[in-house]
């Protein structure tokens, strides 16, 4: 099943930049995935277990290297191609 998500990152301190960078940087390395970044959000698509893989495993990349960070994250069970809208039936 091809899923949706939109993950917003505030890493909790002045240097924050590089944190969210390294993070959609990592996202783009996963084979799999489809990525859409702008100033308030990321969005990806791609099959379920890799979406949720993808995050799992880079979040706790983050978590262990910045002090404190909030990571927003929501699922669609159903995948949109990032960056665009869709019609709700």
């Amino acid at each position: 099943m091809e899923i949706g998500a939109e993950i917003s990152m505030y890493p909790l301190r002045e240097q924050h930049d590089e944190v969210i960078i390294e993070f959609i940087r990592g996202l783009k390395q996963k084979e799999g995935l489809r990525i859409h970044s702008n100033d308030m959000s990321t969005q990806i698509a791609g099959e379920a277990n890799t979406v949720f893989s993808a995050i799992q495993e880079l979040s706790i990349w983050v978590m262990e290297r910045s002090v404190n960070t909030v990571v927003v994250v929501k699922y669609l069970n159903k995948a949109i191609e990032p960056g665009r809208t869709f019609e709700i039936e």
